[in-house]
């Protein structure tokens, strides 16, 4: 690497660690914000379950290629993807992904 590339990535790096740490209040004032987004969170998914009334009566553990219709009916699920189609399915295999994501 040679001497102008040196600096310049010295530069780079110096001035991204020269912003400090956040302050006292501003860490508090993000917890508040965080506090009421997790709050709302809460609230908006009591409602969901509250609400919640299935379109399509069924059981996941009848195989006869209705679970994807129940699970995209279940509140909170964002994404149901049927990656193998079988004719005569014997088995349904649910994968969970990111559920504490926000």
């Amino acid at each position: 690497m040679n001497l102008r590339w040196r600096v310049a990535l010295v530069a780079v790096l110096a001035a991204g660690c020269s912003s400090g740490k956040p302050t006292p209040k501003a860490s508090a004032d993000r917890i508040k914000a965080l506090e009421a987004q997790v709050e709302a969170q809460r609230v908006s998914s009591e409602k969901a379950l509250a609400d919640y009334r299935p379109k399509v009566q069924g059981r996941l553990e009848n195989v006869g290629g209705a679970a994807p219709v129940l699970l995209r009916q279940l509140p909170g699920v964002a994404q149901v993807e049927v990656l193998v189609a079988a004719p005569k399915p014997t088995h349904v295999v649910v994968h969970i992904r990111d559920w504490l994501a926000c």
